[in-house]
């Protein structure tokens, strides 16, 4: 998907998904009796995500960054 902005420049940044150390989480699972699992689980698909920003300049020259919906 490309976006066209003839008034605005703007750069779209992206961030590759950060790996979870599952053997780790598995371990503080099996510590705290299972009770770990819901964070890990959470953890596991929040990382999943690839992160986009809109970096831009406005009107008035001041930059600003809002989530990309790309």
């Amino acid at each position: 998907m490309e976006e066209v902005n003839e008034k605005l420049p703007f750069v779209v940044l992206s961030k590759k998904p950060a790996k979870v150390n599952h053997r780790l989480n598995f371990l503080i699972s099996c510590a705290t009796f299972g009770l770990w699992s819901i964070p890990w689980a959470y953890k596991w698909l929040d990382a999943k995500k690839e992160r986009k920003i809109i970096i831009a300049i406005d009107e008035n020259g001041m930059p600003f960054e809002d989530k990309c919906y790309c």
